[in-house]
């Protein structure tokens, strides 16, 4: 492989040429921020959030490893079982949605939450 394609740019757009997705794809189906898809496409940025790394990878079936630019298989070999990084995704979904709600909503849901625990 040249060295041009141990850049995450150059993976992502090959993994996503190679899975025919486009960048909006991303934007809408793993909630990628379109502009953080631009900075990642021109090579702006050249580091993602684990987290982002991670969804993107397993959307685009390719290895993180590989994403990041490692001499390593581009597909990943298999699902694997949920990790500390899976429940650590799901903690940030779960409170960037608590966030979004009023105070009410809030305090019925620290009680539906409370309810499920007994």
């Amino acid at each position: 492989m040249n060295e041009r394609m141990h850049e995450i740019k150059d993976r992502l757009r090959l993994a996503m040429d190679l899975a025919g997705k486009k960048s909006v794809d991303l934007t809408r189906d793993v909630g990628v921020p379109s502009s953080a898809m631009s900075q990642y496409l021109s090579g702006k940025s050249k580091n993602m959030p684990i987290d982002r790394l991670y969804e993107i990878a397993k959307y685009l079936n390719v290895s993180e490893a590989w994403l990041m630019g490692y001499d390593v298989p581009m597909k990943r070999t298999r699902e694997e079982p949920p990790s500390s990084m899976d429940l650590d995704n799901l903690d940030l979904q779960i409170m960037k949605l608590y966030k979004k709600l009023s105070i009410e909503k809030k305090k019925a849901l620290i009680q539906f939450l409370k309810s499920l625990g007994e």
